[in-house]
């Protein structure tokens, strides 16, 4: 080609490859756009998520479910029933349901070891009782939030208020219902629902002493 021909060609090829090279810049930009903009709910979603998971967890920590299924919950919202022996979760469960004041007999060393030890003398009965009790104050002081004490000859439970009990709100609304003060209470048969929604107290456990 002569020169002139030549000059033109190149000058074509080098404004071609200017072309190519914006467009192409301008459509990478415009994919990673889109890219980021679809990602954006599904990492919003997850957060969503994530907070969902966050407040359904929430409720599990530090509290006795005594209505359905007996559950023990510590502080760090670790199911902790499952640990206790039969006659250990029998003796926690008997102490609870006897020291909120709800009317129930207070549990005295002799009426203890009737209940859980009828077949038992006295000495046998008191050997029983003490490695019992002491099991029981060592799981306890490993789940924190509740304490074992003994005073007047009279066993019971106490609780930290940040500890929640089921029973005991429920045997609260019915206290509240029973003298009409509920009806100044808003949401007071929800939260009756939610209690015994959960079935029977102490489902799958037979007590003769649980009336």
């Amino acid at each position: 080609l002569p020169a002139r021909g030549q000059g033109w060609v190149h000058k074509f090829t080098t404004v071609s490859i200017t072309i190519l090279v914006i467009g192409g810049g301008l459509y990478l930009l415009y994919f990673l756009w889109r890219r980021r903009v679809n990602l954006r709910p599904l990492e919003e979603q997850a957060v969503t998520e994530t907070a969902a998971i966050a407040i359904e967890e929430e409720p599990t920590k530090s509290r006795i479910q005594l209505f359905g299924e007996f559950e023990l919950y510590d502080h760090h919202g670790v199911e902790r029933s499952k640990e206790l022996s039969p006659k250990l979760r029998e003796l926690f469960l008997l102490l609870l349901l006897h020291s909120n004041g709800n009317g129930r007999r207070e549990i005295t060393t002799d009426r203890l070891c009737i209940i859980l030890w009828p077949d038992l003398d006295k000495n046998a009965a008191k050997n029983a009782r003490g490695v019992t009790v002491n099991r029981l104050r060592e799981f306890l002081t490993s789940v924190g939030q509740i304490e074992l004490s003994y005073s007047g000859n009279v066993w019971k439970l106490s609780m930290d208020r940040d500890l929640s009990c089921d029973y005991f709100d429920y045997e609260r609304l019915r206290k509240l219902i029973g003298t009409g003060s509920a009806l100044e209470r808003p949401g007071y048969l929800q939260e009756m629902v939610e209690i015994l929604r959960n079935g029977p107290l102490l489902s799958g456990l037979n007590y003769e002493w649980l009336d």
